[in-house]
């Protein structure tokens, strides 16, 4: 079930979405420095990892007393290795954790669009990775992809210190196909180029979007 869709709102929700290392954090931060609301999923779905008992008491059940280090932190490197790759058991733990977490994630995401709406907000964003595979494209007035060609995607990758090419490949076969996105997505953005060249894009679309609605 769709359990978001009990959001009631007046504002435009704008869906921001993309795959690994496409660019869709860095679009989401630019918006924030402009003063628009954005609720990052990963961010709040790391907070809830950490903060939520009953949440936090799942993952021990199910993933082991690995998912955490000894001060209690989410173990972020122990579990993506845990469950990103095209193995079966890889691909089974990853839903078993998207089945967890994923309930209590878009709870938050429900309270916080009706408080931003309710305070006055008239454009919200979510960014987050997973609204087709949640089954979420419905909750959004616009839906944007930010996406950029495999070579670039595992170039950055590797050069953030976090990937070597085999597990970044491993990541990207564990995500819905990027070019399914951008065919279902309103707007689509490339980003194989540099940081401005991105910032000018999404400013573009964001304008049409204010245009169209008298924002």
């Amino acid at each position: 079930m769709n359990v978001i869709k009990k959001v009631k709102k007046r504002a435009v929700l704008v869906g921001l979405t993309g795959g690994f290392f496409c660019g869709k954090t860095t679009v989401a931060k630019h918006l924030q420095s402009l003063g628009y609301p954005v609720l990052i999923s990963d961010e709040i779905a790391k907070e809830l990892m950490e903060n939520d008992n009953t949440l936090k008491n799942k993952i021990l059940e199910n993933f082991g007393e690995k998912a955490y280090d000894v001060n209690g932190r989410l173990n972020k490197e122990w579990l993506a290795e845990s469950v990103f790759g095209d193995e079966p058991d890889k691909q089974s733990s990853l839903k078993k954790l998207e089945s967890i977490v994923h309930p209590r994630v878009i709870d938050y995401l429900v309270e916080e669009i009706e408080r931003l709406d309710s305070s006055g907000e008239k454009l919200i964003f979510v960014e987050s990775a997973l609204i087709y595979e949640a089954g979420l494209e419905d909750v959004f007035d616009y839906i944007i992809t930010i996406y950029a060609d495999e070579e670039k995607i595992i170039e950055r990758a590797i050069t953030s210190g976090k990937f070597n090419k085999e597990l970044a490949i491993k990541r990207l076969q564990s995500q819905f196909p990027i070019s399914k996105k951008v065919e279902y997505s309103d707007f689509a953005i490339a980003n194989n180029e540099e940081k401005e060249k991105l910032i000018e894009k999404i400013e573009w679309v964001i304008n049409l979007i204010r245009q169209a609605h008298n924002i």
